[in-house]
């Protein structure tokens, strides 16, 4: 399933229910879930009673979130206000989950803590190298880096970590 620029395997397996219940009932310090509204899942995730400590966190940014957050207002804001923390990746998810959002939020943008790679000394390689970490998805510009290395005047070498499919 597209759930907006994401392929979302959305469907429910065999067992996954026994699982999660197996799982929550474990004991845990901390549960951080990604997207915790998506179905099924994580909904009954946050309906748990031996749910941990958990953190959420929201990312999308299309309209047709905006929209569900907006429509589902009421059952949202319940689901949500079980949850011990909830942070948003940035002001347009914030906006964009506004109506469903049940108290104040932390925005935390995702990123990268460069710390352990300060006292590394990158030799240069010839030629340059690019790493890309990322889904082969339109969102992730995977495509337009392609494009753009195949205008450079200079030889670049690509390293791609993650999924690819064969069309691009």
């Amino acid at each position: 399933m597209r759930l907006g620029a994401t392929n979302a395997d959305l469907s429910l397996h065999p067992g996954d229910l026994i699982r999660l219940r197996q799982f929550l009932n474990q004991p845990r310090d901390i549960l951080h879930m990604q997207e915790p509204l998506l179905p099924l899942l994580g909904p009954l995730t946050l309906l748990h009673p031996a749910r941990p400590a958990t953190v959420v966190t929201l990312h999308s940014a299309e309209q047709s979130a905006a929209r569900l957050y907006q429509r589902t207002a009421p059952l949202t804001r319940r689901l949500l206000a079980r949850a011990d923390a909830i942070v948003c990746a940035s002001r347009v998810t914030l906006d964009t989950a506004a109506h469903g959002i049940p108290r104040p939020v932390a925005i935390i943008p995702p990123g990268l803590d460069l710390d352990p790679f300060t006292t590394i000394r990158a030799r240069p390689t010839d030629p340059p190298t690019i790493l890309f970490i990322g889904r082969d998805e339109p969102r992730k510009g995977l495509s337009t880096l392609l494009d753009a290395l195949s205008r450079m005047p200079q030889r670049v070498r690509l390293r791609v970590v993650g999924p690819v499919s064969n069309t691009t």
